[in-house]
């Protein structure tokens, strides 16, 4: 079988994860041929698996646009695949053949919006990208996502067959050193937020929730990955004493991180949140929002609780008695964090099953 793989938007981040990790997976089913299409990244070609780099595609909105428009559908009637295959949420246009989708965005299958006033050019991206994904998905022969609660969302939305679309959970690296939290005095009083400068992180809750803590004299220290220069992107201006901007660190001291500190996670929008699947393989106590994604990452998992995303106060009630050490710690490993399976092994069985 011949497989056209389109994913021109990845280049950082999780969009790259999900391209490398796919790409990963094909070098390992040698029974079938792999064309990847992408902008920059350079991946591995092989006996079975060709690239195809186009980085002029990231020059602009317009090069993009013609990309998937002209050069896409061309590139399938060249290559002739037995099926298309997307990393990138949406469909290739004007193509005949069999289209998997692999939607990794809750975007627009979310609550959460942007707001014109205060983030204008997300406000635009998320009204252009949600209609197109949602025709997308309802255009797809298949379609694989993250997590049980956006399956549910998509089918509410658009009304297509829940037989169209499979979930397939993604795993997180097993830790290389069996170093795991301990629940020590001084790491329940360290607390760790690992997210980008993106307005829907929540942040502003953190540090509300911060400034309560500190005028009640609870000593408590917070990490977040972000950096001084990021507040003007996330209209904050003032940085509690007890909250430390720490910026953007290596994977490595991430995983570190989850050893020495609990996690608070209040992100508004998140497809599954993988720093609650990576904090469990630590055994971390984790703070999460309240939210679908959170309770299905978190499933099962005895060191967690849950606060409304939009009460800082909430957040504050919570970070005290683990800071005190009144929350008990379960030191008792949670199943899915032990998970060895690959989860992108299931998606070359879907992509590839008539």
């Amino acid at each position: 079988m011949k497989i056209v793989v389109f994913d021109v938007a990845a280049d950082r981040g999780g969009a790259l994860s999900v391209l490398l990790a796919a790409h990963g997976a094909a070098l390992r089913a040698e029974e079938h041929d792999w064309v990847f299409v992408t902008s920059q990244p350079e991946l591995a070609e092989s006996a079975h698996v060709s690239p195809r780099r186009y980085p002029w595609v990231k020059r602009s909105w317009l090069h993009r646009l013609w990309f998937d428009l002209m050069v896409a559908p061309k590139i399938v009637k060249q290559e002739k695949p037995d099926v298309v295959v997307s990393l990138q949420n949406v469909t290739t246009p004007l193509v005949h053949q069999r289209q998997v989708v692999y939607l990794h965005t809750a975007l627009p299958f979310s609550p959460y919006r942007f707001k014109l006033g205060r983030n204008p050019k997300l406000w635009l991206y998320q009204q252009l990208v949600t209609r197109r994904i949602r025709r997308s998905v309802k255009k797809a022969d298949k379609v694989v996502v993250q997590a049980p609660w956006i399956k549910k969302a998509v089918t509410q939305t658009t009304g297509i067959d829940p037989a169209r679309l499979d979930v397939i959970r993604p795993t997180v690296t097993s830790p290389a050193s069996t170093e795991r939290y301990q629940a020590t005095v001084a790491q329940r009083r360290r607390f760790f937020y690992p997210a980008g400068a993106l307005p829907y992180k929540n942040h502003e809750l953190i540090f509300a929730a911060a400034e309560k803590l500190q005028r009640a004299d609870i000593d408590v220290e917070i990490n977040c990955t972000i950096s001084p220069e990021d507040l003007r992107i996330l209209h904050l201006d003032h940085v509690p004493g007890n909250v430390q901007l720490i910026g953007h660190i290596p994977f490595e001291e991430v995983q570190h991180e989850y050893t020495q500190s609990a996690l608070i996670f209040p992100s508004r929008l998140e497809t599954v949140g993988l720093p609650l699947m990576e904090a469990q393989a630590r055994q971390t106590f984790v703070l999460a929002a309240d939210l679908p994604y959170a309770h299905d990452a978190l499933a099962g998992y005895r060191n967690a609780l849950f606060f409304d995303p939009n009460d800082p106060d909430g957040l504050a009630d919570l970070i005290m008695p683990v800071a005190e050490g009144q929350s008990p710690h379960s030191t008792v490993p949670s199943p899915r964090a032990e998970q060895t399976t690959d989860p992108w092994d299931e998606f070359i069985r879907v992509v590839t099953n008539r």
